[in-house]
């Protein structure tokens, strides 16, 4: 909580607005979550899992939500590309292969070599 209000009362001098609304707090471990902190008379709540750096962090863990997430935007790129490639003949399956490693693979395996 220190960290915070020396975060908010510091940022200004560089120029940056802390944006309160979009601000929240992970619990990480055993135990609930605390109640909301109040950061110079900024609520802040706490999320059980948010996106960042594209990928789904959980307070758990668990992988789950980021496979399944991966998983959605994969398909809909295939979706996406359905009409204009795969039902068109007159592109060759070596091709359809290329776009399909390079845009549908790129999605569903992204950042997963970390």
């Amino acid at each position: 909580m220190a960290a915070l209000s020396v975060y908010d009362r510091e940022s200004p001098k560089l120029g940056w607005k802390v944006s309160w609304v979009k601000t929240k707090l992970m619990h990480v471990g055993e135990g609930s979550d605390p109640p909301s902190l109040n950061i110079n008379g900024n609520a802040v709540e706490f999320a059980d899992l948010f996106v960042y750096l594209a990928s789904t962090v959980t307070n758990s863990g668990d992988l789950k939500p980021e496979i399944e997430r991966r998983r959605a935007l994969s398909s809909n790129v295939m979706q996406a590309l359905c009409k204009p490639l795969w039902r068109q003949q007159s592109i060759s399956y070596t091709t359809k292969m290329r776009v399909y490693n390079a845009a549908v693979l790129s999605v569903l395996l992204y950042g997963t070599q970390t």
